[in-house]
């Protein structure tokens, strides 16, 4: 009886763009595209995960929710270990709740970018959203600033605080260095409890 549903859960804002190299002004036609795409793809739920901040998030929230998207808030962050991280957070969660969860994350005050380290590591980080009801997965774990790209994270990665992680790919055409990690037959990165992977990209 079970239901299943199809998700895209690091979908980022129109603000987003300046980390690609771009500059996106038209927030309303943007908006209106992301939720094409949702229906063209049958996609369901959407998580969103702007870096560091969730204020460019709102109105693509507020968009997609009043066309019958389920829709988690929520942001990227990077680890003091440089770990990227997205967190998720439930549907009635609003900006001030979010916002005063990234400030119990140790961003650097001054912090512009949205993308600068937090002064805590992963797990530290892990604990804090677990804690605010949230929900996070390892982001683009074979790619730059992934865990398995960056390496020796093994006490990370074994650690039960980590249980859904994101690839690229399906498992069979991932990079042959990092398949024997996700398949869990690597002993040296070996888990009691697979992982759990979302199939995207950032």
């Amino acid at each position: 009886y079970a239901k299943y549903y199809k998700c895209a859960l690091q979908v980022n804002p129109f603000s987003y763009s300046k980390y690609r190299g771009k500059d996106i002004n038209q927030e309303e036609e943007y908006n209106k595209e992301i939720l094409r795409k949702c229906q063209e793809n049958k996609i369901d739920v959407v998580g969103l995960a702007d870096h560091g901040s969730v204020d460019t998030s709102q109105s693509l929230r507020e968009y997609l929710s009043n066309n019958g998207i389920l829709t988690f808030p929520g942001f990227e962050i990077s680890s003091a270990e440089k770990i990227h991280m997205v967190c998720l957070f439930p549907p009635e969660y609003d900006n001030s709740r979010l916002n005063q969860i990234i400030g119990q994350l140790g961003l650097p005050t001054n912090s512009k970018s949205g993308t600068d380290a937090s002064s805590l590591t992963c797990l530290e980080i892990a604990k804090k959203i677990d804690e605010n009801k949230g929900f996070w997965y390892a982001a683009h774990i074979t790619g730059d600033n992934g865990i398995l790209k960056i390496g020796q994270m093994q006490h990370i990665w074994t650690n039960e605080n980590l249980s859904v992680a994101q690839i690229p790919n399906s498992i069979d055409n991932i990079d042959p260095k990092y398949k024997n990690i996700i398949r869990n037959t690597d002993k040296n990165y070996q888990r009691n409890k697979p992982v759990a992977y979302i199939n995207s990209s950032d």
